[in-house]
C-alpha cells in the first residue's frame, strides 16, 4: 500500500459511528485520526505502512515493514498514546520480541528512523 492510500483509508474512520464493528465498538476520534495521519506523514520514505485499521477500542492500528528480512511494527494509535510492537516475523505475530509506549508521535517517528530509517 502507498501512503496515499493510507491517508484515504485512515480519513475514512472519522465516518464510524458508536458500534461501528457490531460490538459496541468506540468512534475514532479526531485526534487519534491526525496522530495516524502526523506519523504517516512523518516516517522516513523509505519506510513503508503496509495495512491501517481501526480499533474497536478507538484506536488505529498501522503496520509498518521495515524493510530487514521479516521485522515489522504494529503500532496502536490512542488519543493518549502509541504501543509499538515490533516482530520478528509477519506470519508469526507471537514473536513479539519489543514493546514500547510512546506519548508524543514525534517519539515514535524518532524511534522509528533510529532503528530502520535512513533519514527522510
Amino acid at each position: 500500500m502507498n501512503k496515499e492510500y493510507l491517508v484515504n483509508r485512515i480519513n475514512s474512520f472519522r465516518e464510524l459511528k458508536y458500534d461501528w464493528d457490531s460490538y459496541c465498538g468506540s468512534p475514532i476520534s479526531n485526534l487519534a485520526i491526525q496522530k495516524a495521519l502526523d506519523l504517516i506523514d512523518k516516517i522516513p520514505l523509505n519506510i513503508e505502512p503496509v495495512f491501517a485499521a481501526p480499533g474497536g477500542d478507538g484506536s488505529i492500528c498501522i503496520e509498518i515493514g521495515t524493510g530487514f528480512k521479516n521485522p515489522f511494527l504494529i503500532l496502536d494509535i490512542t488519543d493518549n498514546n502509541c504501543d509499538i510492537l515490533l516482530s520478528a516475523g509477519y506470519f508469526d505475530h507471537n514473536d513479539i520480541f519489543r514493546e514500547t509506549v510512546f506519548l508524543q508521535i514525534e517519539d515514535v517517528v524518532d524511534f522509528i528512523k533510529q532503528n530502520f530509517g535512513c533519514g527522510m
